[in-house]
């Protein structure tokens, strides 16, 4: 794995030296999330130091150059005080030979970093509050322009560096994605039989979280179970109601392994089996889903992929009379927005919404070697016509390749017949 970190470290700097100006990037360990009084949530390192050390320590800061050859790792001696209670910090000096990086312990890693940031015109930066790579940044935009000394005058945020690496998937993280994906998978199969008329929404989120840590893995998010008009709310957050055994339910869920994170949602007769109306409203989401995937391929437009699956929700809308029209005509006019107001999937990796943005204007292409989600729904915020309140969203996570794209998260049923007989066992 040394060689991978490696690899990725020498790619950042190329893209560095790409941009034909002394430059320079500083990544920090995140800082623990404060859950209330002195009491901490489990620590989750910083997603790009993370992608480019393997490391979970949590005071670490790498600093890479287009004016150094190697890179450094700057860390402070160990505090024996801290390591009583939190443990001894990883071996530094094993980290920094395995990344290639030159290894500087020191009280003060804000001087040994200003001080290599001299003769520096760019600086890629942290927007993390308590990170030290954006209390660098902030201290200098600080300073007049006219008083920097040689020190950095632009300032970027790292991310729009990572992204140019970070949205293509290598074999390593496609392994780890693929795992993701199965845990989950293996959590909804073990969670069907808890899915019964009276339970609490809460129960079946807890059992969905218990069967992804059971299997060395967490949530990536917070799960979602959301029954009949809960699922109407796209980040339903209560899950205080009992489940009907007239509805349907929604669960929308994703395992992390070793930080890498899997997302996918299924919507599923409680009874067992999907009423006439709802088999048509749940068909078209499906259509619309299936047709998306198809279209989701190198060189595609994710534009072209959302109005792919926005047809067919449209068309489906117009077949249960929610809405009445040439099906043209409502897509010029949108009319399908109150009932799919959502973008059609969001990059995966990392983050359960990765570096590489496909989702706010809706104008990336895709790209072989991106990974994203495919989650076409229909919602009715309110009794619709003969609707009731509802939500059904199904969702899988896709590898983008030259030709058919690679469902990541195949596994777990999506036709009618197929949910049926699961549901029925």
């Amino acid at each position: 794995m040394s060689s991978l970190y490696k690899k990725r470290i020498n790619k950042v700097r190329a893209l560095l030296k790409s941009t034909g100006v002394p430059s320079a990037i500083i990544l920090s360990s995140a800082k623990s999330a404060t859950k209330s009084g002195d009491t901490t949530y489990s620590y989750r390192p910083d997603s790009n130091l993370y992608y480019l050390t393997g490391s979970t320590g949590k005071e670490i800061n790498l600093f890479i150059s287009t004016e150094h050859r190697n890179c450094f790792l700057i860390v402070p001696p160990e505090d024996l005080h801290k390591s009583a209670w939190e443990g001894s910090p990883p071996n530094y000096r094993s980290l920094a030979k395995s990344i290639g990086a030159e290894l500087i312990v020191t009280d003060n890693a804000s001087a040994e970093l200003r001080k290599r940031l001299v003769n520096h015109e760019v600086l890629y930066h942290q927007n993390s509050n308590g990170t030290l790579s954006f209390h660098i940044s902030t201290e200098l935009q600080s300073i007049p322009y006219f008083a920097r000394s040689k020190l950095p005058a632009s300032f970027t945020h790292v991310d729009h560096l990572m992204q140019e690496l970070r949205a293509y998937k290598d074999p390593v993280e496609l392994k780890l994605i693929r795992k993701a994906a199965n845990i989950t998978n293996h959590a909804l199969f073990e969670t069907v039989p808890f899915i019964t008329p009276n339970a609490l929404e809460c129960e079946i989120a807890s059992t969905i979280d218990y069967l992804f840590r059971i299997q060395s893995a967490e949530p990536s998010f917070s799960t979602i179970v959301a029954a009949g008009p809960s699922a109407a709310t796209l980040h339903y957050e209560e899950q205080n109601r009992k489940v009907k055994s007239n509805e349907l339910i929604l669960l929308d869920c994703g395992a992390a392994y070793q930080f890498y994170a899997a997302d996918i949602t299924r919507t599923l007769p409680v009874s067992g089996n999907f009423n006439q109306q709802q088999k048509e409203l749940y068909s078209g989401v499906l259509e619309a889903q299936e047709a998306a995937i198809k279209t989701a391929r190198h060189g595609v437009s994710i534009k072209k992929v959302h109005s792919v699956a926005a047809k067919l929700i449209t068309e489906c809308l117009v077949d249960v009379g929610v809405l009445r029209g040439k099906v043209s005509q409502l897509m010029n006019k949108g009319a399908y927005k109150p009932y799919f107001m959502h973008g059609i999937g969001h990059s995966l990796g990392l983050d359960v919404h990765d570096l590489g943005n496909l989702r706010d204007r809706g104008e990336g292409t895709l790209k072989a070697g991106m990974v994203l989600t495919i989650e076409p729904g229909i919602y009715f915020c309110k009794k619709t016509r003969h609707i009731p309140t509802c939500g059904i969203r199904i969702e899988d996570d896709i590898l983008i390749k030259r030709g058919a794209p690679e469902v990541l998260s195949a596994g777990f049923p999506k036709s009618i017949s197929e949910v049926e007989d699961l549901m029925n066992q």
